[in-house]
């Protein structure tokens, strides 16, 4: 089929929620992706701030065919190995966290967070109007209800009302207007991407992360910083909160953690992680022996002190062009 062909494909047969260009990639390495016509780009989409070891790389290919030469898929009714060794991983690279639970995107993750913290309210006895959750003006937290609800951008939530209760934003970097709203007393959790994405790539500013600590903890509620997109490496840190030096009570995680393959992670500190019990949330596919092996294979590279030196490098010579 030409690439006409197939675009036309496109336009028959998929549900309109996206506007794709016109170009049908075929394969990838590196830096570059060519099309079915020959052609090549430099892909700086990245898959959206996903492939971020690049495509075809030879560590992440022979992970996934070893492991799916083996076993491809057992669900959570039984123990497989590359799951439980990249919790321990994680856990072990957060420094806070002491459980995980796997999923298969960001959207998961995040919903999953919200979940628990909401569980964690009702455990300490709190009544559903002062279980809310405090997220800001342009972030982006998924596209399920919950998270669609905790992005507050009207763009993605208009026509989907009526949208769940229990959220509040305020304005990014405004310590004030956080203030504010925690005086109402109803805040349960504030749930943050140190670098907002789809908000314009605006990092919080010096300070403000560590203020919703500060915040948090005076007010008994929790800190989730969403590290989606942000996470694995792409400020320079594996994870982009160390950079204020602060401990969150919940870390997401996903995009770059599978490096192409679909994985997501919600990271639970000590206050949260033993509030769930057997069958209060849960995934079919989530920590899934493939996209473990994976990510397990993934972390290990972008931790690297050469990836952080090039992180550096890089952002250097995007400066100078700025």
């Amino acid at each position: 089929m030409t690439t006409s062909d197939l675009v036309a494909l496109g336009a028959r047969y998929w549900l309109p929620v996206y506007q794709p260009r016109a170009i049908v990639l075929e394969r990838g390495l590196g830096a570059r992706v060519w099309d079915r016509d020959g052609r090549d780009y430099i892909d700086f989409a990245a898959g959206i701030a996903v492939t971020s070891l690049g495509h075809g790389d030879a560590d992440l290919l022979a992970a996934l065919t070893t492991q799916a030469s083996r076993l491809w898929h057992a669900s959570n009714v039984f123990y497989t190995e590359p799951p439980l060794r990249l919790a321990q991983e994680l856990v072990e690279a957060a420094g806070f966290a002491e459980r995980v639970f796997l999923c298969n995107s960001g959207t998961e993750a995040n919903e999953a967070a919200i979940k628990l913290a909401r569980k964690w309210a009702a455990a300490h006895g709190r009544a559903p109007e002062r279980r809310t959750i405090l997220s800001f003006h342009g972030s982006f937290h998924g596209r399920t209800l919950a998270a669609v609800t905790a992005t507050a951008q009207p763009k993605y939530q208009q026509g989907f009302e009526p949208l769940p209760a229990g959220f509040r934003h305020a304005p990014f970097n405004d310590v004030d207007a956080v203030e504010a709203a925690f005086a109402a007393g109803d805040i349960a959790a504030v749930l943050v991407e140190p670098v907002q994405g789809e908000g314009g790539v605006v990092p919080a500013a010096p300070g403000f992360l560590q203020r919703l600590r500060q915040l948090c903890d005076a007010h008994d509620a929790l800190l989730i910083v969403d590290e989606i997109q942000c996470g694995m490496m792409r400020t320079g840190s594996l994870f982009a909160h160390s950079h204020d030096g602060i401990a969150p009570d919940m870390m997401t995680l996903a995009k770059a953690l599978g490096c192409g393959f679909p994985i997501g992670a919600l990271l639970a500190g000590p206050r949260v992680a033993q509030v769930m019990q057997v069958g209060a949330h849960g995934t079919t596919f989530g920590g899934n022996p493939l996209g473990a092996a994976v990510a397990r294979v993934a972390l290990r590279k972008l931790a690297q002190p050469s990836i952080a030196l090039n992180v550096a490098r890089q952002a250097q010579a995007l400066r100078e062009l700025a």
